[in-house]
């Protein structure tokens, strides 16, 4: 006898036999024969059956019935629930209890008996149908059984899933929105229609797979979006909701990262534009440049770069405009340029035959020998040129170094550092190292490396060999190389060069250096006044004469406007104490950000020093200053005086 849980899902009848219906023995119709036990005359009073199935959807089911061919009687249970007895009596059924009655004839070979089932007890998924026959004695010559279980399904539901756009989805007013939705339908019905909601508003429908819809001139809001399929069978199902939020659209955000601000260009000159453009939530369509409101060009993808060939002179106001895919500008901050024409004119910051500190120890310097703080007060010093080994070419050395105690194994590296000073680093528009080495040599300006000539590419040390043995012309040659200006420091930089030998056994070294710049003068006329001011204030940086102008009759020069930080051509910018009607006690000025003061007196108009009353530090914006002084009969004379810019 099974477990009290045999009619479940969850039994395991992994151990009972398997056959196919009908089952029984003793009537020759049978197609899978069961046994009755080892006594004929005492056979088995029970035998039980269970058959697995499985139902997708239950709740398509609108009857069952169950019909059950028995011999003797029968007691039928679906998922554990009894839904049927035949020919049993009532009450608890055991393994041992009798069927009513004995069956013959038709009853026991093709009569079938059944009842109608509640599809309720349909379970998703596995579910079992399982029956306990008996005898009605332990003498029956045969035993019948077979079953069937049908039902009445209703019609078929539509599928339907609206996967365009995706749920919390953004998009820019005023925005046309795609809607796309797979629809399905089985059992031989078909869709005829998927209709597209917007909560409870319909926004339209398609009748042809693939099912979607153009929702246009969609506004800002929050927005449910769902689909309805129909099929042919009258039913309809709806999709899963989508939420998607339309914003008004944010317009781009442009910078322009090149060239920064103030920067000074000498004709002839390409300047490249350069900007940097993003959308929150669109695309960029374009970036277009412009000087002083004239348009350059545009750039329809990044890099958003152009080059600006043959600028006017004077000063150039320079923005970038970028517009994205919902046509919303927006504009970068102005940059300022100055464009000049003037002849650059050679200057020599590092002379051929330059005193020279250098290191001929044959010892490795470390790894930063050639940067501005390096410590070499332990280095010899001499000028160039500086090698050996070359008097008997007739060309001796200015300065003889050392090979080295041994001739046949002399040192493999020279090094050597020369400094020098760069007033005004934006001046030079182009510089040109020129460097004689015998054999190879490594160079560079403030820590940086700028050129390798003759030597392998990678790591350098104080063992590494040049890559040949330098002969002829070769020796004394000077061979040059552009660099940028850009590297130079204003004050003290530091040019340092390594030479090194091809062989240990070299009969001769050779170094000098020349560092050239090609410089416009911040100050072509020499007038005091800085190019790039006389260009932003309509003056001429080739006319000495124009500092000495008062242009706005204020009674400051222009040149002293300059410094003052006023302007030249507003009679009302000017720096001047006044003494104001309703405080007879202060003193008055206008004071500029970023700019220092002293207020200093005397007691004559004239003769006598003038005596410092106070200093007045920078502030970062420009403000009204009243500054106490002595009032009463005493005569005194003010002045407020700019203290230079550091």
């Amino acid at each position: 006898m099974p477990a009290t849980n045999w009619t479940i899902v969850s039994y395991d009848d992994s151990s009972w036999s398997n056959g196919v219906a009908q089952l029984g023995y003793g009537d020759g119709d049978e197609t899978t024969i069961v046994g009755y036990g080892p006594d004929s005359n005492n056979k088995y009073i029970t035998t039980w059956f269970r058959k697995t199935f499985t139902v997708t959807q239950p709740s398509r089911f609108l009857s069952l019935y169950v019909n059950v061919l028995r011999d003797d009687g029968a007691v039928v249970y679906l998922n554990g629930v009894e839904i049927f007895r035949n020919n049993m009596p009532a009450g608890p059924i055991a393994s041992n209890t009798l069927a009513l009655t004995a069956v013959g004839g038709a009853d026991e070979t093709s009569v079938f008996y059944g009842t109608n089932v509640s599809p309720a007890l349909l379970l998703p998924g596995s579910n079992v149908i399982a029956v306990e026959i008996h005898q009605a004695n332990a003498t029956s010559s045969d035993i019948s059984f077979d079953l069937e279980l049908t039902g009445t399904l209703g019609p078929v539901q539509p599928v339907v899933t609206l996967f365009n756009p995706q749920s919390n989805s953004v998009f820019v007013a005023p925005s046309t929105i795609l809607l796309e939705a797979d629809a399905s339908s089985a059992e031989g019905s078909s869709i005829t229609v998927v209709e597209f909601y917007n909560g409870t508003n319909k926004l339209g429908q398609d009748t042809v797979a693939p099912y979607s819809l153009a929702w246009s001139n969609v506004q800002s809001g929050q927005y449910t979006l769902w689909a309805l399929a129909r099929n042919d069978g009258g039913l309809a199902q709806t999709s899963a909701p989508v939420s998607i939020t339309v914003i008004t659209n944010t317009p781009p955000v442009v910078s322009l990262l090149a060239p920064v601000d103030n920067a000074v260009f000498n004709l002839p000159a390409s300047v490249l534009l350069k900007a940097s453009a993003t959308d929150p939530y669109g695309q960029i369509a374009r970036v277009e440049f412009y000087t002083d409101g004239l348009l350059l060009g545009e750039i329809v993808q990044p890099p958003y770069e152009l080059s600006w060939t043959n600028p006017s002179v004077g000063m150039r106001l320079l923005t970038a405009v970028a517009t994205d895919n919902q046509n919303a500008r927006a504009t970068s901050a102005v940059v300022t340029v100055f464009i000049t024409d003037f002849t650059p004119q050679p200057v020599t910051l590092v002379s051929t035959g330059a005193l020279w500190q250098y290191l001929d120890t044959g010892q490795d310097p470390g790894t930063n020998w050639m940067a501005l703080d390096y410590n070499a007060s332990s280095w010899s010093n001499g000028f160039a040129e500086l090698g050996y080994g070359d008097a008997s070419d007739g060309r001796p050395e200015r300065t003889v170094i050392s090979y080295g105690p041994n001739s046949s194994s002399k040192y493999m590296a020279y090094y050597f550092r020369h400094t020098f000073l760069v007033t005004n680093p934006a001046d030079i528009q182009q510089l040109t190292l020129s460097v004689m080495r015998d054999d190879g040599a490594v160079a560079y300006l403030n820590g940086v490396e700028i050129y390798r000539d003759n030597m392998p590419a990678g790591t350098v040390t104080f063992q590494t060999a040049a890559l040949s043995a330098a002969t002829g012309a070769d020796e004394y040659t000077f061979f040059s190389t552009n660099v940028s200006p850009s590297l130079l420091l204003q004050g003290t930089n530091i040019l340092a060069v390594e030479v090194h030998q091809n062989s240990a056994t070299s009969t001769d070294v050779s170094f000098d250096a020349t560092l050239t710049a090609m410089v416009v003068n911040s100050d072509y006329d020499q007038d005091g006044l800085p190019n790039v001011w006389e260009l932003a204030h309509g003056l001429d940086p080739r006319d000495p004469s124009d500092g000495n102008r008062d242009s706005d009759g204020d009674g400051m020069s222009d040149g002293q406007e300059f410094l003052a930080g006023t302007n030249p051509f507003d009679a009302t910018s000017v720096l001047r104490l006044s003494i104001p009607a309703t405080n007879r006690a202060v003193l008055q000025f206008n004071a500029l950000a970023g700019k220092s003061y002293s207020l200093e007196r005397r007691d004559h108009p004239i003769y006598g020093g003038w005596v410092l009353v106070t200093n007045i530090p920078p502030a970062p914006s420009n403000r009204l200053l009243n500054l106490p002084y002595i009032s009463g009969n005493v005569t005194r004379f003010y002045r407020i005086r700019v203290q230079p810019t550091p």
